[in-house]
Parts: structure tokens; C-alpha cells; sequence
């Protein structure tokens, strides 16, 4: 004790049922520690002032597993996720997404190596259907969203919301530049949106 603040090692059990046990610092949690959330979940490794930071690997409810760089509480820097399904992602994060360069490896052996970035989204008509299917697991493994065009290839105010309310910045339309009219790429543009054909 320092001050009548936790220094040095210690334990502290808490009323909703999490548990530290680890380093302090004038009455924060600073250096190697274990923090144990109440609903299973876990972080082993560095804190500075309170925060998961630097190096530490965190146990998901969902099996999933993080092992790498943390910075004020957010997975950032180089990191490898080991999804409770068997896929594997190593590379670079911020902020908790996948951001930079990295590798995602399926379960089956099947991998992308690329740049990632967040808040891209695939647009395509109705009938592109197969340029849905070939970059569905670039989508599955990136988190895209993939939207489909109204009937006459338009986007609909409903849609654009929806892109908007996601996040979306970066559209990238499937099929190419022919596969919906210059129109609707003119509106999503004026919606403020990215588009690449």
C-alpha cells in the first residue's frame, strides 16, 4: 500500500464478480497482471494506468482468443485471433478491426493476404449473383457487407441508410462498371460514399 492505494502486488476481488490479480501502481492496475471477467472472459499480460496495454493475450466467451499488442484497451499494433471456428487471422489491428496488413486463414487451409480496411462495402444488381458468390469469402473473411441494387439496378434510400448506419465509406461494385447504371453510382456518390468499379 502507497497512500492507502494498492503498490506493488496485489488482489482485488470485485462486487460483480471480476478479479485482478497482478501489478499496481499507486493504486492502479500497471504492469503484468490477470484481470477475470465475471462472464468467463480474461486478459493475461501488460497494463498501464488501468488499461489492457502493450503486450497480453485476451480469452473471448465465444472461444475466440487474442494474442498480441493492446494500446489503451483496444487490440492495436500486430495481433493474431484465433476464431473459436478454426479460422486465423495475423496481422495488423486498430481500434479493435482488422486494419493493415494481415493474413486470414480458413479453417480449411484457404487463405487471403492483403491490406485490410474497415468501412468498405460490395454493391451489386440482382443478377450478380455469382460475382456475390466469388467475393463472398473475401466478404465473410474482411466483414463486407455485401447490398443488392433494386430491380431497375437504383439504391434505395432504405439501403443507403443502412450503409450509412454500418459505417460504410468505400463501395466497391461487383461486376464492374456496367453492372449497375451510371446513375445510381452518381447517387451513391452524392450520398458521400467511395464507389470503385
Amino acid at each position: 500500500m502507497m497512500s492507502g492505494k494498492p503498490h506493488g502486488k496485489g488482489r482485488a476481488v470485485y462486487k460483480n464478480g471480476d478479479w485482478y490479480e497482478g501489478e499496481y501502481v499507486k493504486g492502479m492496475r500497471c504492469g503484468e497482471g490477470v484481470y477475470s471477467f465475471s462472464d468467463g472472459e480474461k486478459y493475461e499480460g501488460s497494463w498501464l494506468n488501468d488499461q489492457q496495454h502493450g503486450k497480453g493475450t485476451f480469452y473471448f466467451a465465444n472461444n475466440n482468443r487474442y494474442e498480441g499488442l493492446w494500446y489503451r484497451d483496444y487490440q492495436q499494433g500486430h495481433g493474431i485471433m484465433y476464431y473459436y471456428n478454426g479460422d486465423k487471422y495475423d496481422g495488423e489491428w486498430k481500434q479493435d478491426k482488422r486494419e493493415g496488413k494481415g493474413t486470414y486463414t480458413f479453417k480449411n487451409g484457404a487463405y487471403y493476404k492483403g491490406k485490410w480496411k474497415d468501412g468498405i462495402a460490395f454493391f451489386t444488381n440482382q443478377q450478380g449473383w455469382r460475382d456475390s458468390a466469388s467475393a463472398a469469402p473475401i466478404s465473410y473473411a474482411k466483414h463486407y457487407p455485401i447490398y443488392l441494387a433494386e430491380k431497375d439496378g437504383s439504391a434505395s434510400k432504405n439501403t443507403i441508410n443502412s450503409m450509412k448506419k454500418c459505417g460504410v465509406k468505400e463501395i466497391i461494385i461487383l461486376g464492374g462498371r456496367n453492372a449497375i447504371p451510371k446513375s445510381t453510382v452518381t447517387a451513391l456518390r452524392k450520398a458521400g460514399f467511395t464507389v470503385n468499379t
